[in-house]
C-alpha cells in the first residue's frame, strides 16, 4: 500500500507540473496550434514506442474507434478552452474546476451495467457543486466593467467542463463493449493517432506551423504528461495488490490540485480568496467522495 500511496502521490506532483507547463502554453491561435501539435507527436510515437502493439480484428477496432474518435475530439477541445479559460483568470480556480468535470462520469455511469452508485458519490457530487459554487464566489468581480469579462471565464469554464467530462464518460465505455484485451491495449494509441491528425491537420491547412519559441515547451510538456501516464498505470498496478485501486485517482487529482494551486499563489502570485481556497478545499473532499467504493 506504501508504494501506492507513494506512486500516487508521485503522478499528483507530475500532473501539477503538466498544468505548470500547459499554464506557459502561448495563447496566440497559431502559436498554441503549433504547441499541441509538436506535443501530439511527440506523445503519439511516445506511446508507440512504450505501449506494444497487439495485433487486432478490424471489426473490433473499428468499434472501439468509434468511442475513441469522439472522446479524443471532446478531449482536445475541453483543453482548447482551457487553455483560453486560464489566460483570463486565476489559473488555480480554471484547472480546480476543469478537475471536476468526473462529475459527469459518475452520473453517465449510472446507466452502464453493473455500476452501482454509493452515498460516498452523491455527497461527493454535492461537495464538488458546493466547491464550484464557492470558487465562483471567490473569483467574482466587483467592478462593473469585468462583467462581461466574468460571464465569458465562467461560459468557457463551463464549456471546458462539458467536454473534459465527456470525454472521461467515453472512456468507460470500451470496458462494456465486450472488446479484447487486445484492442483495448489501443486506447491511449488511437486517442494519440487522433490528436496528431487534428492538431497537424489544422496547421497544415490553416497558417502553418510557427515554433519559434514554443518548441521546447512543447517538447516538456510531451514529456512530462508521459511521464504522468506512466508513473498512473504503476501506482494503479500496484494498488490493485493490496485492494487500494479505489484511492489512486483521488490521492493523485487532490495532490495535483493542491499542488498546482500553492504553485500559482507562492510562486506566481496569483490572489486567491478565502472562499477559493475552501472551494478546492471541497472539491478534493468530492473527488474523494465518488471513487469511494462502499
Amino acid at each position: 500500500m506504501l508504494k501506492a500511496l507513494l506512486l500516487s502521490l508521485l503522478t499528483g506532483l507530475i500532473w501539477a507540473a503538466v498544468g505548470a507547463i500547459f499554464g506557459k502554453a502561448p495563447g496566440d491561435r497559431k502559436k498554441l496550434i503549433s504547441f499541441f501539435a509538436v506535443y501530439s507527436v511527440i506523445y503519439c510515437f511516445s506511446s508507440l514506442l512504450l505501449i506494444p502493439a497487439q495485433k487486432t480484428g478490424w471489426g473490433e477496432m473499428m468499434k472501439l474507434a468509434a468511442v475513441m474518435i469522439p472522446e479524443s475530439a471532446a478531449d482536445l477541445t475541453g483543453f482548447w478552452l482551457l487553455k483560453k479559460v486560464m489566460d483570463s483568470g486565476p489559473q488555480s480556480i480554471a484547472w480546480a474546476g476543469i478537475q471536476s468535470a468526473m462529475i459527469l462520469p459518475f452520473l453517465g455511469g449510472m446507466f452502464l451495467p453493473g455500476v452501482h452508485t454509493t452515498w460516498f458519490g452523491w455527497t461527493g457530487v454535492l461537495f464538488m457543486l458546493i466547491g464550484l459554487a464557492l470558487l465562483a464566489k471567490g473569483k467574482k468581480s466587483t467592478a462593473k466593467e469585468k462583467a462581461a469579462g466574468e460571464k465569458r471565464f465562467w461560459l468557457i469554464l463551463g464549456c471546458a467542463f462539458l467536454m473534459t467530462g465527456t470525454a472521461q464518460f467515453l472512456r468507460l465505455l470500451p470496458n462494456y463493449m465486450s472488446l479484447s484485451p487486445a484492442v483495448l491495449g489501443w486506447r491511449i494509441t488511437l486517442g494519440a493517432f487522433v490528436a496528431l491528425i487534428t492538431w497537424n491537420g489544422i496547421a497544415g491547412m490553416t497558417a502553418g506551423y510557427d515554433l519559434k519559441g514554443i518548441w521546447k515547451t512543447a517538447l516538456l510538456y510531451g514529456v512530462v504528461v508521459l511521464c504522468g501516464q506512466y508513473t498512473f498505470y504503476l501506482a494503479a498496478d500496484a494498488a490493485a495488490k493490496c485492494g487500494w485501486s479505489s484511492a489512486v485517482y483521488p490521492a493523485a487529482v487532490g495532490t495535483c490540485i493542491l499542488l498546482f494551486s500553492v504553485y500559482r499563489v507562492f510562486f506566481k502570485k496569483e490572489k486567491l480568496s478565502l472562499h477559493g481556497w475552501l472551494g478546492i478545499l471541497f472539491i478534493i473532499c468530492g473527488i474523494a467522495g465518488l471513487s469511494a467504493k462502499k
